[in-house]
């Protein structure tokens, strides 16, 4: 008969014949019928019966876990969507859990974390619905030498945030073939999106103990587009964009004072992180059309995020961005100056440089103006540099022209009405108008 090795996935062939493949079944049967249920409490049964024909698959997994990892691997079975129930193979989960525990009891930062972190945060091999493909394995060996000798999680989640990215040549792109790219899909391509560029990170944390979860908000709350980043656990939850580093600490980003807008009780406007444990609530994915992925969970974490960063009174938030012939964003130097000061060397009171395509779609070169009067806007390195007169009004986009020096007419709207979404804003996110508790 064929037997697969949990630890190799090698077909070895012994001895055959129908009567010991038959034994072989009966053995299998009793395990799935006797042996799990009898372990089965918190709903493992049920799980079993919607694998279907996989059953055997995932009752093979839960009887060969080794003792110290059995709670761990109950923990995801229990929580396991019906679409990888059907699907995954015991020694897909055997190596994740293996490798898993692994991770965690071999980081520094092993007694800072509870258990409960561990099941949820670490020991999962998924972040969303990306395809299930084994690579905690592979990015841990990958992942060991950029965080040499980081003591916290948090120490180690910077180091991998600042050379993860560079080292595999990962960039952020539009261009990427889907969304929900899986970390060995980011590699490979070597482009993603928020989404994808967040999810590399949090698999690599997790393949070095870090524990990581994905955290979005379906549209930000002045309806610029939706946005995914990054929280890491070091004694409490902690933010930093993916491929964005802030230095060397967290808690910090371009999207800090957008996410501060946040609107708690608005599930269309409010901030949600990952569970892998069941929660009765749906992450809200941008590409999800048809509703199918709801079995992604999710926490409401909005009070995190809401009112962390206010724009100040009597102050207006205006964001810059310079595009060439093609539509692409491109680096160009932009000066403010107060209109009545227009003056060269004068009057400057904003100067900077705008991103370009590898920076996220909603991340712009950000200036905090005086409501009061008028400003002009200088841009470009030609003499004398093209300007434009503005009126701030906080969450003005500015979009100018680096070929001509042409801002289109619609330069003082709203950026809600100028600015692309980082995903693809449709019907998925639009759906997240209903109340909370879908």
């Amino acid at each position: 008969m064929s037997v697969r090795d949990p630890g190799s996935g090698v077909d070895r062939e012994g001895a055959s014949g129908s009567g010991i493949r038959a034994y072989g079944m009966l053995i299998l049967m009793l395990v799935v019928a006797s042996v799990v249920p009898a372990r089965a409490d918190g709903g493992l049964g049920l799980q079993l019966a919607l694998a279907g024909a996989n059953r055997s698959e995932i009752a093979r997994a839960l009887e060969l876990v080794p003792k110290s990892q059995r709670t761990g691997m109950e923990f995801l079975v229990r929580n396991m969507p019906e679409v990888d129930l059907r699907s995954v193979t015991a020694e897909f989960l055997l190596d994740e859990v293996q490798v898993g525990y692994r991770a965690w009891y071999e980081s520094p930062w092993h007694d800072q974390v509870p258990e409960s972190v561990f099941f949820n945060d670490i020991l999962p091999y998924a972040v969303v619905s990306e395809e299930r493909t084994p690579s905690r394995r592979y990015l841990r060996a990958r992942a060991l030498p950029l965080i040499g000798d980081a003591k916290t999680a948090t120490e180690a989640a910077v180091r991998l945030n600042q050379t993860l990215f560079p080292e595999f040549g990962v960039r952020y792109s539009t261009e990427r073939s889907r969304t929900d790219q899986n970390a060995m899909q980011v590699l490979e391509e070597q482009k993603a999106t928020c989404t994808g560029l967040s999810t590399l990170l949090i698999s690599a944390c997790r393949s070095v103990g870090v524990p990581a979860r994905l955290v979005g908000i379906p549209l930000w709350a002045d309806s610029s587009g939706n946005h995914s980043w990054v929280e890491i656990w070091d004694h409490g939850w902690h933010f930093t964009g993916a491929a964005e580093p802030s230095g060397d600490h967290l808690d910090d980003g371009w999207f800090v004072e957008r996410a501060s807008q946040a609107q708690p009780g608005v599930p269309i406007h409010s901030i949600y992180a990952t569970s892998w444990e069941k929660t009765g609530l749906s992450f809200p994915l941008a590409w999800d059309e048809d509703g199918s992925l709801g079995y992604v969970q999710a926490i409401d974490v909005t009070g995190r995020y809401a009112g962390a960063a206010p724009t100040p009174a009597g102050m207006a938030r205006v964001e810059f961005v310079v595009r060439d012939e093609d539509g692409r964003r491109v680096p160009t130097e932009v000066v403010v100056r107060r209109e009545s000061g227009h003056v060269a060397g004068e009057a400057i009171v904003f100067r900077g440089v705008t991103r370009d395509d590898g920076a996220d779609g909603n991340d712009h070169l950000a200036a905090l103006l005086p409501l009061q009067g008028s400003y002009v806007v200088e841009w470009g390195s030609a003499e004398p540099r093209p300007s434009r007169v503005i009126v701030p009004v906080d969450g003005m986009l500015v979009d100018l022209d680096s070929a001509s020096g042409n801002t289109p007419p619609s330069e003082t709207a709203k950026a809600d009405d100028l600015r692309g979404s980082g995903e693809r804003r449709n019907d998925a996110v639009l759906r997240w108008g209903r109340p909370a508790g879908r």
